[in-house]
């Protein structure tokens, strides 16, 4: 689809060696840590490792364009990163993540 050859040439930032990178969607890879910012779009799931909050580790995330809802979600940063709010520090992080295989269903 044409759209999804405009979202995957959109410009986002990643943090390397601890320091900001630009990229474009297309590029990024399964354990890119993504710097994202109010308004940004999210083109793919992703994991919140910290957030401005970093005593709650609380963000709101529009998911409209997914599953057609208005309102915002409210969504919590993993609970051993959350404190984190150096970026360089997000990079020093090493853990294993386990998850469900896809799934074409959003509510299952």
């Amino acid at each position: 689809h044409k759209s999804d050859e405009e979202a995957n040439m959109q410009k986002c930032k990643v943090i390397v060696d601890g320091k900001e990178v630009e990229k474009i969607w297309r590029n990024v890879e399964v354990g890119d840590i993504m710097k994202v910012k109010k308004d940004d779009p999210l083109p793919a799931d992703m994991i919140i490792l910290s957030t401005t909050d970093t005593e709650h580790g609380l963000c709101f995330i529009d998911t409209c364009n997914i599953d057609g809802e208005t309102n915002l979600k409210t969504m919590n940063a993993m609970e051993v990163s959350k404190h984190i709010k150096d970026e360089g520090d997000l990079g020093k992080l090493t853990f294993d993540i386990e998850c469900e295989l896809p799934n074409p269903s959003l509510y299952t």
